[in-house]
């Protein structure tokens, strides 16, 4: 059961987007998709209506803003357009002015809805991420229904350059001087070859795999997008600041993550370091 934006006002947002990509699961299914293209439909007009009464919502890092300006808010964009797409290709018609008016929302959306990234302490990979992923999809949408993608097209791409960028140009990919003290994310990319430098996560407070490797999944569901608009990725990409390609970037927080594994389990250890005491482990 999918909860209007009128009953759910004020909740977490991993409500929200747990009810979109719920949405988007019914839309697969040959006994749910009616459902869920009314799903869709409902919550989206509620929560445009919400917002056009002069609703608007306090996003985590302490802004209020537009529900489709929320922090994230590219997830639930990345799966209501997948589910939009699904459900014309399993052939259900729906209003479309909806959707639209969420499109053109969050066409406005800046890049980064945190104003706190962009420290050693806490990254924006997290910001860039969802959000590439949620103009990829409207792009693929688009696409699909024969308008013109390319505005979505290029700020998706250009949401991702700023992802694999370094912390020093758009706030995102932490180059960790080991053993720094106070904790440095500028390092020399040549210094990852002797160990001198890593490549690592970071958010909320600390050396995070998640926020490294783990929005490697928002790169794939932007890479599928773009694809599916006619617009591939190509990972051999360089970053003029590092020197690195994309690819490379992304072993690089593969090999991180796979560092702080504990051995014989799927969790990350306790020994990943702790940026709001330089001094602890690393």
């Amino acid at each position: 059961m999918h909860r209007s934006w009128e009953q759910e006002r004020g909740v977490d947002i991993n409500q929200e987007f747990n009810d979109y990509a719920g949405i988007y699961l019914d839309s697969v299914s040959a006994e749910c998709k009616q459902i869920a293209a009314r799903a869709l439909i409902g919550k989206l007009e509620g929560t445009l209506n919400f917002a056009d009464g002069g609703g608007t919502v306090v996003s985590p890092p302490g802004m209020v803003v537009h529900p489709f300006h929320n922090w994230l808010w590219g997830a639930a964009i990345t799966h209501m357009l997948a589910a939009a797409m699904e459900l014309r290709y399993n052939g259900v018609s729906f209003p479309e002015n909806a959707l639209l008016r969420a499109r053109d929302v969050f066409r406005t959306i800046p890049d980064t809805q945190d104003p706190g990234c962009a420290v050693f302490t806490n990254g924006c990979m997290d910001d860039y991420g969802p959000t590439a992923s949620g103009f990829a999809w409207i792009a693929a949408y688009e696409a699909r229904v024969g308008r013109d993608s390319h505005v979505y097209i290029e700020r998706a791409r250009q949401l991702l350059t700023k992802m694999f960028e370094p912390m020093w140009v758009s706030g995102s990919v932490c180059y960790y001087v080991v053993g720094s003290n106070p904790v440095s994310c500028k390092g020399d990319p040549a210094g990852i070859a002797s160990g001198r430098v890593r490549i690592i996560g970071v958010g909320h407070g600390m050396e995070n795999p998640n926020y490294g490797l783990g929005l490697m999944t928002a790169v794939a569901s932007s890479s599928l997008a773009l694809f599916l608009a006619g617009s591939p990725v190509d990972f051999t990409t360089t970053d003029p600041a590092s020197g690195l390609a994309w690819r490379e970037i992304a072993i690089e927080l593969l090999r991180h993550a796979k560092s702080r594994i504990r051995t014989g389990t799927a969790f990350f250890g306790e020994n990943c370091l702790d940026l709001s005491n330089p001094a602890g482990p690393a």
